[in-house]
């Protein structure tokens, strides 16, 4: 069995009682350096940095562990690694469990006091989109970055349009 845990924007806080039962028996761990870190020192025991989905797929198939997690950022349904990690585990015919995390479109509302319900979503998260034109849609615009598209793209797209003057928050 190997368990896919969501952490959100990166932080233990930001994990699930499930996700956090299944770490805190887990004989193997592995996933980015700083989500590794993220999580308290005496959750599982081995711990191994691996990112890359054959790189996590190779850890796997040579760990003589049973309970193995691996922790991902951001949404494990649509934005990490976790659906290419599920695929490649499946072919291989490894049961897979997934347990979200807070994620990190959520975590970013809370901070800023606002209902995620209340904002217009759009995904720059290794997508090319058109940012000039998700934010003249009038409503407020939460936008999942990654790849080439980085909160300063955004900025500079948007200045670029003459629309120096929004407000943002990354």
């Amino acid at each position: 069995m190997v368990t896919l845990i969501g952490m959100g924007a990166g932080l233990s806080g930001s994990l699930t009682a499930e996700g956090l039962a299944a770490l805190q028996q887990a004989d193997l761990i592995l996933g980015a350096r700083r989500l590794l870190e993220a999580l308290p020192p005496h959750f599982g025991g081995l711990r191994l940095e691996a990112v890359a989905p054959q790189a996590i797929l190779r850890l796997i198939e040579e760990a003589p562990q049973e309970k193995i997690c691996v922790v991902f950022s951001g949404d494990t349904g649509f934005y990490s690694g976790a659906k290419k990690v599920t695929a490649l585990l499946q072919e291989k015919g490894y049961e897979v469990k997934i347990h979200c995390g807070v994620s990190t479109v959520q975590y970013l509302a809370a901070q800023l006091g606002r209902s995620w319900q209340d904002v217009r979503l759009v995904s720059a998260h290794g997508v090319d989109c058109d940012v000039v034109g998700q934010v003249l849609c009038g409503e407020e615009t939460f936008f999942l970055t990654g790849g080439d598209i980085t909160p300063q793209t955004i900025i500079h797209r948007l200045c670029a349009a003459g629309l120096g003057g929004a407000q943002g928050t990354v």
